[in-house]
């Protein structure tokens, strides 16, 4: 799956949106930062499923750390804020998941 990030950019009064996915390149941006920025993600991906590996779907957490991923992309320093926001969004799914679980369980005594 491919994060596509947006950035807008003026040249000579005419505006883009060039999109972050790999393989594109974006004039006037780093494509060795690009990278970097990419496999961060990867192993923040892999870091947090290990983590809430009995508690969250591998899906929702690469869902939370692509929204983090997007987040961070529009500060300057995508790679320093990352990893925090990805852990916070991750955190946020599982309280989530659990209280759906919970909803579900108080359902099904209600219903029986």
């Amino acid at each position: 799956m491919k994060t596509r990030l947006f950035v807008t950019s003026w040249t000579n009064g005419a505006q883009f949106a060039p999109t972050f996915t790999s393989g594109f390149r974006v004039p006037g941006v780093n494509q060795d930062r690009m990278d970097a920025v990419r496999q961060l993600k990867e192993s923040v991906v892999g870091a947090l499923a290990r983590e809430y590996a009995g508690t969250l779907q591998a899906e929702l957490v690469q869902r939370a750390v692509n929204e983090a991923d997007a987040l961070a992309a529009t500060t300057g320093f995508p790679a320093l804020f990352l990893p925090a926001l990805a852990e916070e969004k991750v955190a946020n799914a599982s309280r989530w998941q659990t209280k759906q679980r919970a909803l579900r369980q108080d359902t099904r005594v209600l219903a029986a």
